[in-house]
């Protein structure tokens, strides 16, 4: 049995490979791990996974020089470095050494495999949600004029969180809003199953809030990818409240955008919008209150006008029945009554139309009306020529005109009339007080 040393076998599978295998491959992997020493090389391990199965793994370096060229230009074209997680197209070469093993050395990255990748795997995510009728079904809830009770969903350290509150906190109306933070982590590993631990402990207080809002505050295009997972997404189209996004990247609308409620581009915007709210409604109720006063205003002017009209009809009226004595009190009343009577009817009617509050405004009007027409009537009563006369007083009229202020001369006929019949008298002599 022939034998070898380990040495010999290792540089027997290192001929093997090279003169075996081509200068490069370009190889499409998943960066498991990353680590960049001091010296600027760069260690990876490289994975290929099938539904979280890791079906092959390899060791891989970018030395230095390389590094520092393939991550500048994969970070112009992406806006991200090279991370932990992203899925890659990389030109490598395949080296054997005797001590250290198999290695891949990276010449080259392909980034707009990087990016086709990613938007690949979104537009699935979109058409699973589209034929799931998720897309628009939190776009359905109703979201208050006024929110007042928010659910925030961020991370307690988040920038964008801090801006947020500030913003809510110190705006010049004073408006008051409350709200309760779900602390999550944004990016790594845990952050898709924070997010959906903290969606549905906002979902169990429902009660207790009027939205959730889920904000961020920018960062790397990578660091939002989280954003674009299906459990996230399908979990706040299907949350009880409405949903308010501002995860704060301007140029790149991730599907949690989609799927929510409102999409602002920044969490301040998230407060403005809020705060907005509360402008729009405030308008709304002084408008209103402008409108009632204006129309209980109209409403007071007119029934004063109604009651002054009322006020010289009644006195013309009495004036007339004094000085011809041909008709009663009961005749006047029952005239004025009716005009009065249709008047406040047409009146009450049109006062049906307007606010509650204006009626009840105008009925206190109304009553005060009838209070004085009801005095008016009295008066009226009181000043009966035939109650005066029962009282003993007695009226003197000279050539069918009331003996006032005329000049009487001896040989004038007057005729008066007390309570048990008339007196005709022709004056005899006078006797003036001047």
């Amino acid at each position: 049995m022939q034998t070898v040393t380990l040495s010999e076998l290792a540089f027997t599978i290192k001929d093997a490979i090279s003169g075996n295998l081509a200068p490069s491959y370009w190889v499409t992997a998943e960066i498991g791990d990353m680590k960049v020493n001091a010296k600027g090389h760069c260690y990876l391990e490289l994975v290929e996974k099938d539904h979280q199965q890791v079906k092959a793994k390899l060791r891989a370096a970018i030395w230095a020089y390389d590094f520092r060229n393939i991550n500048q230009w994969f970070e112009k074209i992406t806006g991200n470095s090279l991370r932990q997680g992203i899925k890659i197209l990389a030109n490598a070469q395949v080296s054997f050494h005797e001590v250290y093993g198999l290695n891949l050395t990276i010449k080259d990255i392909d980034p707009n495999f990087t990016i086709g990748e990613r938007e690949r795997k979104k537009q699935e995510v979109i058409s699973r949600l589209t034929e799931e009728l998720l897309i628009d079904r939190n776009k359905g809830l109703v979201l208050p004029v006024v929110p007042q009770r928010i659910a925030v969903i961020s991370s307690s350290t988040a920038a964008g969180y801090g801006d947020f509150l500030h913003h809510l906190e110190n705006n010049k109306k004073h408006y008051a809003v409350s709200t309760k933070l779900f602390p999550v982590t944004l990016q790594g590993d845990e952050a898709e199953q924070a997010i959906l631990a903290a969606i549905r402990d906002a979902s169990k207080e429902k009660d207790d809030f009027d939205a959730i809002v889920v904000i961020r505050g920018g960062g790397a295009q990578l660091d939002l990818d989280v954003f674009n997972e299906y459990n996230v997404c399908a979990a706040i189209a299907n949350a009880p409240l409405p949903v308010l996004t501002g995860i704060g990247h301007e140029r790149d609308e991730t599907i949690a955008d989609m799927v929510a409620h409102t999409r602002l581009k920044t969490p301040t915007a998230v407060a403005d919008f809020i705060l907005e709210g509360f402008e729009a409604f405030t308008e709304s109720i002084q408008w209103m209150a402008s409108r009632l006063l204006r129309q209980v205003d109209e409403e007071m002017t007119g029934q004063k006008h109604l009651l002054g009209q009322l006020s010289k009809d009644l006195n013309y009226l009495a004036r007339q029945q004094m000085a011809k004595g041909l008709s009663y009190v009961n005749g006047v009343k029952s005239t004025i009554m009716q005009s009065a009577k249709w008047k406040i009817e047409r009146e009450r009617i049109r006062l049906r139309e307007t606010s509650s509050a204006a009626v009840h405004i105008v009925n206190e009007q109304l009553k005060a009306a009838k209070n004085q027409l009801a005095m008016a009537e009295k008066s009226i009563e009181a000043s009966d020529p035939k109650k005066v006369l029962a009282r003993g007083y007695s009226i003197t009229t000279l050539e069918g005109k009331l003996l006032k202020n005329s000049k009487l001369k001896n040989g004038d006929s007057i005729v008066t009339h007390y309570s048990h019949g008339v007196l005709k008298s022709q004056i005899k002599s006078l006797d003036d007080h001047e």
